[in-house]
Parts: C-alpha cells; structure tokens; sequence
C-alpha cells in the first residue's frame, strides 16, 4: 500500500511485485485509516495484520504463527510489542507485553481489556481473523488520528475468542521526528474527545464485563487528552461537546477501572473537580 510516499519507497519494493501473493496499490496520500482499509478490501488470507513501513517483524516469527493457526483458532491474537529507539536501542515498557502470562491464555475481549497494565494498542499487536472482521463491519474510522483506539475498542468488545500469546511479535520504531505519532497538532486531542464522547455514549447500551472494559477505555483516553493538553499547554474548544461535565461522568465512572494510584487520583480530581484539567500539571 502506498499512501502516496514521497521517498524511494517504490524502487525498494520493485523486486517483489510480480511475486503472486503480492498485490501493490498506488494512491494519492489519504491517511492511514483509508490506507488500511482499502488493503483489508483486496486482501485474500485467512488472516489480517496491519504492518507499518518504518517498523519490521521478528526472524522466524511468521513461521511461527503459521504453525500455531495449525492447531489454534481465534477472532484474535494477541501478542507483545518491542520498542526501539531511532538509534536501535531496545526500550522496555510493562503496557507493551503481557504481565504474569506464563506462555497463553484464551479469554473474552473485554476480559484482556481489563488486564492491569496491558495496553491494547497500537494496532500491529492483534493479528485479526479476516472472517471476524467481515462479520462484523470492522474497519477504521477515516480522518482521524488515534484511530488504533477507536479500532481495537471495538473489536474487542465484539468477541468472545482472543488468544493472548506471551511472545514477541512486531519491532515497533519510536519515532522523534517525522512519523504520525511523533509530532503533535490539537487535532489530536480533539480526536481523541470525539472518540471519547463516542464510547461513552456507546457505554449506555453495555452491562457486565463488557461496560466495565470500556468505561477503563474511556478513562485511559481521558488521561491521554489530559496529559496533551496539560504537555502542549493548549486550551480546550469543544463546541459541540460538554468537555466539563463528560470529563466529570468518564472519571467517575473510571476511578475503580485504573489500576495505576496516581491515573486514579487524577480521576478522582476531575470528578469532583472537572475544570481542574487545566491544572492537574502543576499538581503532579
């Protein structure tokens, strides 16, 4: 997929275009969203793993699942991430792989969503069955960034089969210069309220397990516009949406969903005290 690259990005891939299970599409630049879409459109494969162009997978690891799907099936497989560095240094982070797993473990996707510190995203984690998605209208919203929350959220909360496997699969480059997720703009945290603002409504038609793993969504992605607009010192314009009071109902619905004391004190602050987002920087 090329999403209208501008580097030398075809002359590498030039070799393996005539391969026949490679299929290369060529469009003008329309975001990562539709560039993911429009390839789960013409892929084939009983499986469906949305790779970036700046990270790489591990030696050996595709033969590995290939044996794996042999005697396993699932809506999903879920794995560990590696961070790297620009300069290929390996950065350790506990959200990036699973905590206490021993080797598997099969469960709902709400249930993995409500692991302490396992984080869902990015995207490159999950190994999707093509099937399940198609079963389910699943593909990502256009247009906006933050799109691997809005995705995994739903996608998890609409399957009863993930297969959680304590092992490495993707290289994940951390980026600081150049990339979508290093660099900011307040369409970002103004994304991220609309995703906000769209779970919480979508929370009310929820019960059980399953509305409890999506009030923890809400809460982290409360955080992470908190943490943006303290970092960035931006001021929050939201016209169409209350920030305030969502702020208060998503914080106090979330407090006992977070399992990190300072996420959560920070929670129990906006609850009572929603305006004080502004301030929270110079509290912590």
């Amino acid at each position: 997929m090329n999403d209208g690259t501008k580097d030398n990005s075809i002359e590498v891939i030039k070799p393996y275009l005539n391969l026949p299970q490679t299929i290369f599409i060529d469009q003008h630049n329309q975001g990562l969203s539709v560039a993911r879409n429009n390839g789960l459109k013409v892929s084939s494969g009983k499986y469906v793993w949305f790779v970036d162009s700046d990270d790489w997978i591990p030696d050996g690891f595709v033969e590995s699942f290939l044996q794996l799907i042999k005697d396993e099936e699932a809506d999903i497989f879920s794995y560990n991430i590696e961070n790297f560095s620009e300069d290929g240094v390996h950065v350790d982070d506990v959200y990036f792989r699973f905590p206490n797993l021993k080797e598997m473990k099969r469960c709902t996707g709400a249930e993995s969503m409500l692991i302490p510190r396992y984080n869902t995203t990015p995207i490159q984690r999950h190994i999707f069955n093509s099937a399940f998605l198609e079963s389910n209208n699943l593909c990502f919203q256009a247009n906006i960034y933050h799109e691997d929350i809005e995705f995994a959220t739903r996608a998890l909360l609409k399957t009863n089969n993930v297969l959680m496997i304590n092992r490495y699969n993707y290289c994940y480059l951390l980026r600081n210069s150049g990339s979508i997720t290093s660099s900011f703009n307040i369409k970002r945290v103004y994304d991220l309220v609309e995703i906000m603002d769209k779970f919480y409504k979508w929370s009310s038609s929820l019960s059980g397990i399953s509305k409890q793993a999506l009030q923890k969504r809400q809460a982290l992605t409360l955080l992470k516009v908190i943490n943006l607009v303290t970092l960035y010192n931006v001021e929050l314009k939201t016209p169409n949406i209350n920030f305030p009071l969502l702020c208060r109902l998503i914080a106090k619905e979330g407090i006992m969903c977070i399992d990190n004391p300072k996420s959560s004190l920070k929670l129990i602050i906006l609850a009572l005290f929603p305006n004080s987002y502004k301030y929270l920087k110079f509290l912590f």
